[in-house]
């Protein structure tokens, strides 16, 4: 028989596993915190000291002062015990100055052979902050030792200990001489981080025992009038007659029971009713005993009538929730499709009556009149842009041709540019793009979509990229997408605007969804943006964080190429 646990036990585990979680996870979150803080002091540490001696290093070496550099070199590690190793390499990676002698001469690779391969790099806000241009030219590898490392005939450095691996872009004058490489330890680092663990560890522990041990205290007092009333409650029993167990009731007092709490009082007040309406209804219940099965039998079958019916209800609802769903998405469909025809067209007839007024004020060969018919067939455009959409809410149905994405680009960036003369633009195009088969103006609807989400990222002066290129894909690519191995063409877009959330990126392309006040926009572009890529075979992606900017990428396949 399974052993039954009390109450207060259970009470007080379920306590202590929530106390022993919340200190586990703080202590786990505080470690992590301090040390990332740790790791980036001693980043910028090495950062700020290694700078230093790097743009020594490059005065010298243009002097040819290799005496001096020597010297320079063997101070800092003197003075500084947590750097292990370092030297320097002309531009053809030939070893000129190290630790070890017996290294100077030879040609050496990327890493250090000391430090085992496949170091992972540190990314750190820090270089950039601190280094201006000149911390691109620097590097930091998180390594360890393939081999001890020694200094003055002391071991430094003992095999496999982790450090940090660093690598300096030698430069003077604007001229690269070569690349200064350093290694420096991380055990006071490490030493450090065990002693804080420790630390948390210790006292975390000390005020969790004392905190469990006032709960136990605490929950042993609170549930010490429960425990009375069950006590009371145990004490009937019944007799060898039904009129015993009738009297044994009728004495039942809770008055000596401790009312401490609430719950208490009103538990007294609900045992005092129950064991009055005992008392009262006993010769009802004795004389109902003889047709009890009776009535339990008619219960039985109202209840399965009712069942029945509740049944038959259920899977009516089902139904009609079905068809209302269907009908929601059919009425989404449809509004979107229309809510955006609706719009364009009454926009393009504003333009193109007044884009026909301005033809008929001027004559042919002026440049308004040129500028005009421009306009117009820009109007005649968008109609076509509109109609496709409209084939698009209708099934996707579009008018398919070889195309470059590279010149959709160039014709609607140009277009664009004109806009938004405050932009710099960045462009990487793929030589020799592979052709895709798509509609012409639903692809530039697309782009200049795309164009227009990015402009009003960027409501200011700033930098739009945008890049081209031929991928191939298969694998882990392809499943979460739904794409088929093969030749793909990519183009992306990228602003340097306010960025996004994880709640907005995950809803960016739901019809009618936008950030922006109320009648300043309909939700629609990325939404059809996202439909007309799909209708493609193609995938469209977002990448975004808050404050730095957003990538969209859109991925569509390439043509055979005996088609191209």
């Amino acid at each position: 028989m399974k052993q039954k646990i009390k109450l207060q036990t259970r009470l007080l585990v379920a306590v202590g596993l929530v106390l022993v979680t919340a200190f586990l996870s703080t202590a786990w979150f505080v470690t992590a915190v301090e040390k990332k803080d740790l790791e980036a002091g001693e980043l910028k540490r090495i950062y700020v000291k290694s700078e230093a001696l790097t743009r020594r290093m490059g005065h010298l070496m243009y002097s040819s002062n290799w005496r001096y550099m020597v010297l320079a070199l063997k101070s800092d590690m003197q003075n500084d015990t947590s750097m292990l190793y370092f030297y320097i390499t002309d531009s053809d990676g030939e070893i000129l100055l190290c630790d070890d002698t017996t290294r100077v001469g030879t040609v050496e690779p990327l890493r250090v052979p000391l430090v085992q391969p496949g170091g992972e790099p540190v990314f750190n806000d820090i270089f950039y902050s601190l280094g201006g241009n000149d911390a691109m030219s620097f590097n930091a590898y998180r390594t360890r030792l393939k081999e001890e490392v020694r200094f003055n005939g002391a071991i430094r450095g003992e095999q496999g200990e982790e450090i940090f691996d660093t690598l300096w872009d030698i430069r003077y004058m604007g001229e690269s001489l070569g690349a200064l490489r350093m290694g420096f330890s991380r055990k006071t680092l490490t030493n450090k981080l065990t002693h804080i663990r420790l630390s948390i560890l210790g006292v975390g522990f000390l005020v969790l025992i004392v905190v469990l041990s006032m709960i136990v205290v605490v929950v042993k007092t609170s549930m010490a009038p429960l425990e009375a009333f069950i006590r009371s409650i145990t004490a009937v029993r019944a007799g060898p007659g039904r009129e015993d167990l009738k009297q044994r009731i009728e004495k039942i007092s809770f008055d000596q029971i401790p009312r401490s709490t609430l719950e208490m009082e009103n538990l007294n007040l609900a045992f005092d009713n129950l064991r009055n309406m005992v008392v009262s209804t006993w010769e009802e219940l004795e004389q109902h005993r003889d047709t009890l099965e009776s009535m339990v039998l008619e219960r039985t079958r109202e209840l399965e009538t009712v069942n029945l019916e509740l049944e038959k209800r259920i899977l009516e609802r089902q139904e009609i929730e079905a068809k209302l769903l269907n009908a929601q998405k059919l009425e989404a469909l449809g509004t979107l499709a229309g809510g955006v025809a609706h719009d364009f067209n009454n926009l393009l007839m504003a333009i193109q009556g007044n884009a026909g007024l301005i033809r008929r004020w001027t004559e042919p060969g002026e440049v308004s009149n040129q500028k005009a018919k421009k306009i117009t067939e820009l109007v005649d455009t968008g109609a076509r842009v509109v109609r496709q959409l409209l084939g698009f809410a209708r099934g996707g149905k579009y008018a398919p041709a070889p195309l470059s994405i590279n010149e959709v680009l160039e014709r609607n960036l140009d277009m664009f540019s004109r806009t938004r003369k405050d932009l710099e633009i960045h462009c990487r195009y793929q030589e020799e793009v592979w052709q895709v088969e798509a509609d012409r103006s639903q692809m530039e609807q697309v782009v200049l979509n795309l164009f227009l989400n990015a402009s009003e990222a960027m409501p200011s002066s700033s930098l739009l990229s945008v890049e081209t290129q031929n991928i191939i894909l298969d694998g882990d690519d392809l499943e979460p997408n739904g794409l088929r191995p093969g030749r793909f063409v990519k183009f992306s877009v990228t602003d340097r605007g306010k960025g996004m959330d994880d709640e907005t990126r995950t809803r960016v392309f739901d019809p009618f969804f936008t950030t922006k006040q109320m009648g300043r926009g309909t939700g629609l572009g990325l939404a059809s943006v996202y439909g007309i890529v799909r209708n493609h075979g193609g995938v469209v992606t977002v990448r975004s964080r808050p404050g730095q900017g957003s990538t969209f990428s859109v991925v569509l396949p390439a043509l055979n190429i005996e088609e191209n």
